[in-house]
């Protein structure tokens, strides 16, 4: 599935590093980068409850929420550095 990142001014979060923290079946290490429009090709193989941690210019950002294969893109937007943590 596609995810897209941006920041809190809706500017894409190109090079943000995601990573998956949890899933509802096994999945191995992986790191991927956005690319300059903050997006990443996410592998998810089974539709469940899915952890994912984002970096981007020094922050850390832990998300989580349903995800399946055939779902349309998601997109995630950063809260501003000392901002409430993203819904």
């Amino acid at each position: 599935m596609e995810l897209q990142i941006l920041l809190a001014d809706g500017q894409p979060a190109a090079g943000a590093l995601v990573a998956v923290a949890e899933a509802p079946v096994a999945v191995p290490d992986l790191g991927l980068i956005a690319d300059a429009d903050g997006r990443v090709r996410l592998p998810v193989p089974a539709a469940g409850r899915w952890g994912l941690r984002i970096w981007h210019a020094g922050r850390v950002v832990d998300w989580s929420g349903m995800l399946a294969s055939d779902w349309p893109p998601l997109v995630v937007r950063l809260a501003p550095a000392g901002g409430p943590a993203p819904p």
